[in-house]
């Protein structure tokens, strides 16, 4: 578990985010905060 937490954490922070919640849709486009989370089903929505 160690391991996993350690690699996800070095993966975004090689992506640019820089705190939870951090969301990505569709690759590249990032959403960060809880307060986004309206925006993160709208991009997953278009696809």
């Amino acid at each position: 578990m160690k391991a996993r937490l350690r690699a996800n954490t070095d993966e975004i922070i090689a992506r640019g985010g820089f705190g939870t919640p951090t969301f990505y849709v569709g690759g590249d486009d990032m959403y960060f905060g809880q307060d986004r989370i309206g925006l993160v089903r709208e991009a997953m929505a278009r696809g």
